[in-house]
């Protein structure tokens, strides 16, 4: 059996010393897999935040998208209602490339989430497809006959 009384000092201090050493590996290397982890963990909370920034955005372009339709019906000036149109087709394009964006960043998160929001993203294109279809098609008649679309 070893005994720690027979060794020298110089031996017990490099014994202490290596023990030391690999107790801070041991510390250097679960901080480095912490430090790898919180990384991880921030990009995908970066990339939840940018989907939700999106949502939000793409539901404001559709009360904007509303807005225009409305307003292109009531307007009386053709010069009005020509700019009022050009602001639904941003806005329309806007709305779209947001609902893209998303679609992207789906793909991109935990497989969990990307499946779930995926699904979620699939099943509300057609409508929003048809939403904005719509809105064009109105905003097109309120533009060339407004009467027409008033009624």
């Amino acid at each position: 059996m070893f005994q720690l009384s027979n060794w020298s000092i110089s031996r017990r201090l490099f014994a202490l010393s290596g023990l030391a050493l690999l107790c801070l590996v041991a510390v250097g290397g679960l901080a480095l897999r912490g430090f790898t982890s919180a990384s991880a963990n921030l990009a995908e909370v970066v990339k939840s935040g940018q989907l939700l920034k999106n949502q939000v955005l793409a539901d404001m372009l559709h009360d904007g998208i509303r807005g225009d339709v409305l307003s292109l019906i009531v307007a009386e000036d053709p010069a009005v209602r020509a700019e009022l149109y050009q602001g639904l087709v941003d806005h329309t394009e806007e709305l779209r490339a947001f609902v893209a964006e998303n679609q992207e960043l789906v793909l991109q998160i935990d497989a969990l989430a990307s499946a779930q929001l995926g699904g979620s993203l699939d099943k509300v294109m057609p409508a929003l497809e048809s939403y904005v279809t719509d809105a064009h098609k109105i905003g097109e008649l309120a533009r060339n006959d407004p009467a027409q679309a008033r009624q």
